[in-house]
């Protein structure tokens, strides 16, 4: 009995390391492995997939999402212009979002809390919501705890979005 357990155990093992191994080596058309140097997800090595406007109905909360800042910093925290942002979709268009000065909800659930002050101790401001998110439009957040995100530079356009991870380490 012990020796099929540990059998089993050892050949799940080895297809979970030949299915990652098959991904490094062929990642489907399009698709791109990337580092990911940003404190703002979980993971260090992604697998990206192209993302298109059109498939923005295929986007769910937990998504996590690259995109082109292209809107206004009000806080004048980062070159967003420059450097492409990776974040977790967080609330998305037709649900309920109100960003407090210290709480944010989506649907009625807090999923996150705001800071005064950036990791310098500079005052950094919330972009404050109440309402329905509009069409084409999505709250996203980092899971760092200092990340810079919807929370401070609201809302972004769901065509920003140029790549979504499918797969992270």
């Amino acid at each position: 009995m012990y020796t099929q357990i540990c059998r089993a155990a050892y050949c799940a093992a080895f297809a979970s390391l030949l299915l990652i191994f098959c991904l490094l080596a062929l990642p489907p058309a399009g698709y791109k492995w990337t580092l990911i140097e940003t404190g703002s997800v979980p993971f260090r090595v992604g697998l990206l997939a192209p993302f298109a406007p059109q498939d923005a109905e295929k986007l769910q909360n937990g998504d996590y999402v690259r995109f082109a800042w292209q809107g206004e910093d009000f806080n004048r925290q980062m070159p967003m212009h420059i450097i492409p942002l990776m974040k977790r979709i967080a609330c998305l268009a037709g649900q309920y979002l109100m960003v407090t000065i210290s709480k944010v909800f989506c649907d009625g659930l807090e999923i996150g809390t705001l800071r005064a002050a950036n990791m310098k101790g500079e005052p950094i401001a919330p972009a404050l919501y109440n309402g329905i998110i509009p069409k084409g439009q999505a709250f996203v957040m980092g899971d760092h705890p200092h990340s810079y995100d919807s929370r401070y530079f609201g809302l972004i356009q769901i065509m920003w979005i140029t790549e979504k991870l499918v797969f992270g380490i």
